[in-house]
């Protein structure tokens, strides 16, 4: 059986990452949390996907609970010991733009994402044969003054020369990048766990439409890009300079993630804080604009499925099901709750008044891109729920 250790558990995704693991069998489930209370949030959505109480589920032995911070690299050590495969799917999400609180998201998110790539690079590794991570390495823009060419290794994805140059050139990581099997299977190494990173579809670069996103467009606008893009963005770029290292990794990039609300009341932000809303009041409003969306089980099942399959790993995919315009999305989500659809047209310089009174409508405005989840489906057995279905479901 193998060890799958999940951070973000009580989040949108790690929760129905949870819920899938439990389903499929085959694992035991450590997860981290930061107090008793936010495992609250868990028990709601395992209750929701028809999975017994967290308590019952740690009773049995199919559930570990580790309680710590992301923060802390000896908790993070203590995380991820005798793992064989991590998901990260731990984040601060926001929709806010520059302001209060939103650099310190940024640092936050590459600061957790680093601690546990450096304590999954020196996990399990054999006595007689010690691996890069006995020495801390230290996170992108922690040394401000550093060169590139100290920072990244050579053929990684970089920052070359500052942070507002940064580009992430391909979906398929160079080749000093390459991570596409287990350290383990070669004579003498030390087996480490594979890593499993939830980035965004906000860490790729922007397209026209007609045009389609895909895992090779090249970011190229961190300078005016959003505090949680920019975060998503560095944090995946950890991810490739650790796999120039040796550890093996595999990236998702979801769109925007519909799910189950992660309380009846409260603690939802996004979507589906807006999907609450509307089942209490209806939504009038509508605003311009299309992109991606994607069911929250689905990117749970397409992180176990790339995880269990060697050949994708090295590499970042796409989880998107389908491109709708933000009014069809707001016209489905209305029609599920029985309410009248969105038929007031809000102009985007009134997105930020409109917000006060309708939480979530910033994750559906503002964008106008169109995304490719094809190549997911061709490199493994996947089909996505399609959106419709995702709603009813909820």
């Amino acid at each position: 059986m193998k060890k799958a250790v999940i951070s973000g558990a009580t989040g949108l995704v790690g929760s129905h990452l949870v819920a899938e693991l439990l389903r499929g069998g085959g694992y035991a489930v450590r997860i981290i949390a930061r107090s008793e209370r936010s495992l609250a949030k868990l028990d709601y959505i395992l209750g929701r996907q028809g999975l017994p109480p967290l308590a019952g589920l740690t009773a049995e032995g199919r559930v570990a609970v580790e309680y710590g911070e992301l923060d802390d690299i000896g908790d993070c050590r203590r995380f991820v010991r005798g793992a064989d495969i991590i998901f990260h799917c731990a984040a601060q999400v926001s929709f806010i733009g520059p302001g209060t609180g939103s650099e310190e998201m940024v640092r936050g998110n590459v600061r957790i994402t680093h601690n546990l790539l450096t304590a999954a690079l020196g996990a399990r590794s054999a006595p007689s044969a010690p691996v890069a991570a006995a020495r801390e390495i230290p996170a992108t823009g922690e040394s401000a003054n550093a060169p590139a060419s100290e920072i990244f290794p050579r053929g990684c994805p970089a920052l070359e020369p500052g942070v507002n140059e940064a580009v992430l050139s391909s979906g398929e990581t160079p080749p000093a990048c390459e991570s596409s099997g287990n350290p383990a299977d070669k004579p003498g190494a030390p087996s480490r766990p594979l890593f499993v990173h939830v980035s965004s579809i906000a860490a790729l670069g922007t397209e026209a439409p007609p045009a389609l996103i895909t895992e090779a467009t090249p970011f190229t606008h961190i300078a005016g890009a959003s505090a949680y893009a920019r975060s998503k963005f560095l944090s995946e770029n950890e991810v490739w300079r650790f796999a120039a290292l040796g550890l093996p990794v595999v990236v998702v990039n979801p769109s925007v993630v519909i799910g189950d609300r992660l309380a009846p009341k409260g603690e939802n932000n996004g979507i589906n804080a807006l999907i609450g809303f509307i089942g209490r009041y209806g939504f009038p409003l509508w605003v311009e604009g299309q992109t991606g969306f994607v069911g929250a089980p689905d990117v749970a099942r397409a992180m176990v499925l790339l995880a269990a399959r060697p050949a994708s790993w090295g590499r970042r995919y796409i989880v998107s099901a389908e491109n709708l315009a933000f009014r069809a999305l707001l016209g489905m989500l209305t029609e599920a709750a029985g309410k009248k659809p969105p038929r007031i047209r809000v102009a985007p310089r009134l997105v930020r008044l409109a917000a006060r009174f309708a939480p979530g409508i910033r994750s559906v405005s503002g964008q106008n891109t169109l995304y490719d989840g094809a190549p997911l489906c061709r490199a493994t057995d996947f089909a996505y729920t399609p959106i419709p279905d995702v709603i009813a479901s909820l």
